[in-house]
């Protein structure tokens, strides 16, 4: 059917059969500018004999013969192929929309820890520009310190395991803290060519959980410690203190006369007189002490490391004693506070507990209100 029909009528489509002519004529007359066309593959749309336009795939050759030129021509028809790159770009851009819009960092890293790739979070989060990790190393791009975090997760991931961990980097409003799922990306044949990064934005959580902990074991008055976050730290301080025989002590602090000074003022007063004996502990101790408010206007320091035990312990106390007898104005009212402190000392060589070691310390503070007050007592 096709015998004596030009090629132009058969399978060129009309549209394109005026500039197919004029190629062909050049080609035919070994036109310097067509030489680069022999043995290449040359995409284009065929008609089938129905009309229906499709593509194909030409390859062109040439010989001469006589003085004549004789062209050769292969078709391929390339319609499943074209319609397998289009379903994979379709799929892809599928994939790349999802990706973009999950609330997740999304990555792909390579055995040599190279990204592959990213999804648009890392331009939300971090102004990183879309693309710009391709090919970047993982230390490259995260600090030192979240690097050394990673480096075992990493190891245990590419060893075929899947593996998580919660960490911290700096954002573009603030710090910003991950729960990340690692997958590896494991092959027929058992390699790992990589691994899949899923990162959820857990910040609002973490800041959640921080208050929540922190409002547990902290006092709302004058923001120290409360009861509960001391016994754990005396716990701690107590074990140090055994395991490296080096003698700590505890002073437990109650104001003199507080009582009277909170039903005659008021209670804002009181609370006022409160937050200014915080601010003196507080002022007084070394960055290593531990202070704490135990209950009402009693509070209790956590002295470790002390040597001497006993004259450290007894100097903190009287320079806090000190600095509370100074003339103050709270609230516009002018006082002179003092407060009786007792102390307990724990040389590391028993069994003691923290609540008795707390209530030797107690004792001792009402010894020192027995013998008249803005005192330390032992």
């Amino acid at each position: 059917e096709a015998i004596g029909r030009s090629l132009a009528q058969t399978i060129v489509p009309e549209s394109m059969r005026s500039r197919h002519l004029a190629a062909l004529r050049s080609f035919m007359a070994g036109a310097p500018d067509t030489g680069h066309l022999v043995g290449r593959r040359i995409e284009l749309s065929g008609l089938r004999r129905n009309a229906e336009e499709f593509p194909l795939e030409l390859t062109l050759g040439a010989t001469r013969i006589g003085g004549r030129m004789l062209a050769h021509a292969f078709l391929r028809d390339i319609s499943r192929r074209k319609a397998d790159e289009l379903a994979l770009r379709a799929g892809a851009e599928r994939l790349r929309t999802v990706t973009d819009n999950a609330p997740a960092m999304i990555a792909y890293i390579d055995r040599d820890l190279r990204y592959r790739f990213q999804n648009r979070a890392y331009t939300d989060w971090f102004n990183i520009a879309p693309g710009a990790l391709l090919g970047v190393r993982v230390p490259d791009v995260w600090d030192e310190a979240t690097y050394a975090q990673f480096q075992p997760v990493i190891d245990r991931v590419l060893a075929g395991h899947r593996a998580t961990v919660e960490y911290s980097l700096p954002g573009r409003a603030g710090p910003l803290w991950f729960y990340a799922s690692l997958v590896p990306d494991v092959s027929e044949d058992g390699g790992v060519a990589g691994f899949y990064l899923f990162a959820q934005d857990v910040t609002e959580r973490k800041q959640l959980y921080e208050r929540i902990e922190h409002e547990a074991t902290h006092d709302p008055l004058t923001g120290l410690p409360n009861r509960r976050a001391l016994m754990h730290r005396l716990h701690e301080a107590m074990a140090r203190s055994r395991r490296h025989g080096r003698p700590m002590a505890v002073l437990f602090m109650d104001l003199d006369d507080f009582k009277q000074m909170n039903d005659t003022l008021g209670h804002e007063f009181g609370d006022a007189v409160l937050r200014h004996f915080a601010d003196t502990i507080r002022a007084t101790v070394r960055d290593t002490d531990y202070v704490a408010r135990l209950a009402g206007d009693e509070f209790v320091m956590v002295l470790e490391d002390l040597d001497p035990a006993r004259e450290r312990a007894s100097h903190i106390g009287q320079t806090l004693l000190e600095r509370l007898a100074l003339d103050q104005e709270i609230q516009g009212v002018a006082v002179r506070l003092s407060a009786s402190i007792g102390v307990a000392l724990h040389e590391g060589r028993d069994e003691e507990t923290p609540q008795e070691l707390l209530q030797r310390a107690d004792a001792a503070m009402y010894r020192a209100k027995a013998v008249g007050r803005q005192r330390v007592a032992f």
